[in-house]
């Protein structure tokens, strides 16, 4: 995430100075890859770049390749491929893996619907979406390469330049599974004009991580949190001005002098969000965590002995309120990460940091936090899925051209 705010800042600088550029990103993989479908680079006229699609073995072959694009202002769908066991310092991805690389114009006059104008669109909403791109045509479809479509909600025909009618309607309804699964896709439509492949990619604005706390562990979580392009909030007793004082890094600073108002200061959290409660008040994190507990946040976490814990837990149980007995259900389904953080040995406040932000993205992820040396197969699971006939695309709408 870090990564992409930089390629976006990059595009806002290139647009206010007219600049041309080319987007570079990947939309097919064979084999091993370094980066995932969706990695994207931006590549300046002078062949400069920022972002990256490998372990920085193909930036320069695609920064060549960019140059053709600059000139013909036309997509062009660029092949980079290495097997293991060749020349280390020739171009290659050196996973023994193919890779296939969408080179896309950018012009700063007319990016209204490129892929950077739409991700960005559900960064500034912080609103999930997928994100569908056009990157091989054959047949009477050529116009379609490099076209896109954006759905941000599952009922919604999307927002892009895909030209086809029918094609546009079967991509909006493969990324409404995308957005409900948040999986990408990499797939293929055959109509009766010719066949396109297309990659569906599952965009998520910045999680926003709400640090309850402001004494001096809290500092290291800020500093890890903007390493990863999270967008860290500081929630803590004092004013603002202290706040912002103590942590300029931070993203944000709510002044919370009273914990139990919390639901009234961050009424609007959501799913995008990670709580961590860390203020080392018993009292306070109780009333926090009354409230987060209940809220519809993606997780939560508190720091402290899980004898300390266990008394939480206790005090929900006795607790006169339905806000209690929600929370102690909440405890009890196992909704708070308490002790908080992955078991690294962590002891100092960095590395609880680090323990804390591995967790959280741990969960996110959905994955298991374990050793990648223990298991077996691929790290990432395929994203290829059969194309889709004909038949089905015409099913998706009345154009007569498929019908």
């Amino acid at each position: 995430m870090r990564e992409l705010k930089r390629i976006l800042r990059e595009a806002d600088r290139l647009r206010a100075e007219d600049v041309p550029a080319v987007v570079a990103t990947i939309v097919e993989i064979e084999g091993s890859s370094y980066r995932l479908e969706g990695a994207r680079m931006l590549v300046r006229p002078d062949g400069e770049y920022v972002g990256t699609i490998s372990g920085g073995c193909l930036e320069g072959e695609v920064a060549e390749r960019a140059k053709g694009v600059l000139k013909t202002g036309a997509p062009d769908l660029v092949t980079l491929e290495q097997q293991e066991g060749e020349d280390p310092f020739g171009f290659g991805s050196g996973c023994g893996g193919t890779i296939h690389v969408l080179l896309e114009p950018f012009r700063s006059d007319d990016d209204a619907l490129g892929a950077l104008s739409l991700v960005r669109q559900c960064m500034e909403h912080r609103t999930a979406g997928a994100l569908a791109t056009v990157y091989r045509t054959e047949g009477d479809l050529d116009s379609e390469k490099g076209r896109h479509l954006l759905v941000t909600t599952p009922a919604a025909s999307g927002r892009g330049d895909i030209e086809s009618d029918a094609l546009r309607k079967a991509v909006a309804a493969d990324a409404a599974d995308v957005l409900r699964q948040e999986r990408a896709l990499q797939t293929a439509y055959t109509l009766d004009r010719g066949r396109v492949d297309v990659m569906i990619e599952h965009v998520e604005p910045p999680l926003r991580l709400l640090i309850f706390g402001e004494e001096h562990d809290a500092e290291p979580l800020v500093r890890q949190a903007n390493l990863l392009g999270w967008e860290p909030v500081v929630v803590g007793g004092s004013p603002v001005p202290e706040l912002q004082e103590h942590f300029p890094d931070a993203a944000g600073h709510v002044a919370l002098p009273h914990p139990e108002e919390v639901s009234e200061e961050l009424a609007h959290v959501g799913t995008r969000d990670a709580a961590v409660v860390m203020s080392h008040n018993y009292i306070r994190d109780r009333a926090v965590l009354r409230f987060l507990l209940r809220s519809d946040v993606g997780y939560v976490g508190a720091l402290g002995a899980r004898s300390r814990l266990e008394r939480l837990a206790e005090d929900f149980a006795e607790g006169e309120t339905s806000a209690d007995r929600a929370a102690q259900e909440a405890m009890a389904d196992g909704r708070l990460h308490a002790p908080v953080g992955l078991d690294i040995g962590a002891e100092t406040p960095e590395e609880i940091a680090l323990s804390v932000a591995a967790e959280v993205q741990t969960v996110f992820a959905g994955a298991s936090g374990g050793f990648l040396s223990d298991g077996t197969g691929r790290i990432h699971p395929s994203t290829v899925r059969p194309e889709t006939d004909q038949a089905e695309a015409a099913s998706a709408d009345g154009d007569p051209a498929t019908a």
